[in-house]
C-alpha cells in the first residue's frame, strides 16, 4: 500500500461515517519520545442517527482487549512475590490441577481422557499455550459440550461453571484462544485476595489517573450514560444495534480475558506507560519480559494453522498479510517480522483486539502506538479493518515526520 497521508485517512473516515457504513470509531495515536501524539473521533456512539456524537470518554465494552490489563496484572504480582511464572498455579487454584487432556471419543461416545504430562503454569496462562480453548474454537470441545448437555459460550456467572473442560493439548505444547486470561484472573485473585476488579482500581487506575475502567458496568451509572451502542453489520453489509448481556448485568466473576469496561482515553493510558516503559505500571525490566517471545515452533506452528483461518486471522487485530509470521508474547501476540519494511509495524510489534474491533498495537521498534476503538461486530469486520489499518499507517508516517 502507498504512503497514506493524515488528510486522505480522516476523508475516508468521514466518507464511511456518512454512508452509514460505520457509526465511528476513535483514533488516539502517540509515540515513545512525546513529540507526536493524534486523537479525533469520528461519527456517533451508534448508528442510529440521534445518537450523542462519540467522544474519547465514551464508554466501551473492549472484550478481550481487557486480556492486556490482566496480563499486566499478574506481571506485578510476579514483581512482588505473590505470583512466579513457572509455578504451577494449581498449588494457587486446584482447580486447574485437576484438567485433563481429551484425546477423542471412545465408541460408547465416552471422552478419552489422560493426565497431562506437566501442570499448568501462569507463564502458560497468559501465553495461550495452557491447552485450554474456548468451546467454540475446538471440534473435540464442541462435542464435549454436547456430551455435557450444555450449550456453547454459556452465560454462566462465574469462570469455574462456564471454562471447567478438558485441554486439547499438554501445556506448553500448543497454542489456543481460549480462557487462560479468565483463569490467570483467578489465580491473581486468589493470591492476593483481591477481586481482578479491586487489584484493577488500585495497581492500575490508580497510579495512572484513571477513573472509568470497571468490570462492574452496573455500579458506575454516570458510566453508563455514556456508553456506546454496539452494532452488527450482516451478511449484506448493513449495521443494526444490538447489545448482549455483558452489558445488561454485572457478573458474578471479573473475567479477565473479556469482561472489562473502559474508554478510548482511559485504555490508551495504558498503552502509552508500555510503550514508554515509564515505571508506573511495571518495572522497566518486566515490560521488556512483557514484550518477549514464548512460544516455541511447534506452538508457533499451531497458532500459524489457527491464524490461517480468514476469519480468525484478522479478528485479533493482526491486519498484517497472514505470511508475517507470528508468536505470542506475555500480554500479547507478537509480530516476528516487520509488516511491511520500516512504514508500517515493525518486528516485535505487540497487537491484540476485542470483539467489537476494538484494536491495539504497540510498536516498540518504530516508538508508536495506536489504538483504533469501536464498537461494531463481527470480529475482523472487513471495513474496519481496511480503516484500522489506513488509520496506522497515517499515524507512523506523523511520527516518522515528527522527528
Amino acid at each position: 500500500m502507498p504512503p497514506v497521508d493524515l488528510a486522505n485517512m480522516e476523508e475516508a473516515f468521514e466518507e464511511a461515517v456518512k454512508h452509514r457504513e460505520s457509526p465511528g470509531a476513535a483514533l488516539l495515536s502517540t509515540n515513545k519520545s512525546g513529540t507526536f501524539s493524534y486523537g479525533k473521533c469520528f461519527g456517533r456512539r451508534g448508528i442510529d442517527k440521534h445518537e450523542q456524537p462519540l467522544e474519547m470518554n465514551t464508554v466501551m465494552r473492549i472484550a478481550s482487549a481487557t486480556k492486556l490489563l490482566t496480563s499486566v496484572a499478574c506481571m506485578q504480582c510476579v514483581e512482588r512475590g505473590s505470583l512466579n511464572l513457572d509455578d504451577a498455579v494449581s498449588t494457587v487454584v486446584p482447580e486447574l490441577g485437576s484438567f485433563q487432556v481429551i484425546t477423542g471419543f471412545g465408541e460408547d461416545e465416552q471422552p478419552i481422557l489422560r493426565p497431562p504430562e506437566r501442570p499448568i503454569t501462569l507463564r502458560h496462562l497468559l501465553s495461550h499455550s495452557s491447552g485450554l480453548s474456548y468451546d467454540a474454537m475446538h471440534p473435540l470441545i464442541i462435542q464435549y459440550r454436547k456430551w455435557q448437555g450444555i450449550d456453547l459460550q454459556p452465560d454462566f456467572e462465574t469462570i469455574a461453571e462456564r471454562f471447567t473442560y478438558p485441554l486439547i493439548y499438554d501445556p506448553g505444547d500448543g497454542w489456543s484462544y481460549g480462557p487462560s486470561l479468565e483463569w490467570a484472573g483467578k489465580v491473581l485473585e486468589r493470591a492476593t485476595g483481591l477481586t481482578l476488579n479491586e487489584h484493577l482500581q488500585r495497581n492500575i487506575c490508580s497510579p495512572l489517573g484513571i477513573r472509568d475502567m470497571t468490570f462492574k458496568l452496573l455500579s458506575r451509572p454516570d458510566m453508563m450514560e455514556r456508553r456506546a451502542t454496539s452494532c452488527d453489520r450482516d451478511e449484506q453489509g448493513n449495521l443494526t444495534a444490538g447489545d448482549n448481556d455483558f452489558w445488561r448485568k454485572d457478573f458474578a466473576d471479573d473475567f479477565g480475558g473479556m469482561g472489562c469496561f473502559t474508554t478510548p482515553e482511559e485504555y490508551f493510558k495504558v498503552m502509552t506507560s508500555l510503550l514508554r516503559n515509564d515505571g508506573k505500571l511495571l518495572r522497566p525490566e518486566t515490560v521488556d519480559l512483557l514484550f518477549e517471545r514464548q512460544l516455541g515452533e511447534a506452538a508457533e506452528q499451531g497458532m500459524a494453522q489457527i491464524y490461517a483461518h480468514p476469519l480468525f486471522g484478522q479478528a485479533m487485530g493482526h491486519l498484517v498479510p497472514k505470511e508475517v509470521k507470528k508468536s505470542h508474547a506475555l500480554g500479547g501476540s507478537l509480530m516476528m517480522a516487520d509488516a511491511d519494511g520500516d512504514s508500517w509495524r515493525r518486528k516485535g510489534t505487540m497487537v491484540w483486539a476485542g470483539l467489537p474491533n476494538f484494536i491495539w498495537s504497540i510498536d516498540r521498534e518504530a516508538g508508536v502506538c495506536c489504538l483504533y476503538a469501536s464498537q461494531v461486530r463481527p470480529p475482523g469486520d472487513p471495513l474496519s479493518l481496511r480503516l484500522a489499518e489506513l488509520f496506522e499507517r497515517a499515524m507512523y508516517a506523523e511520527s516518522r515526520a515528527s522527528g
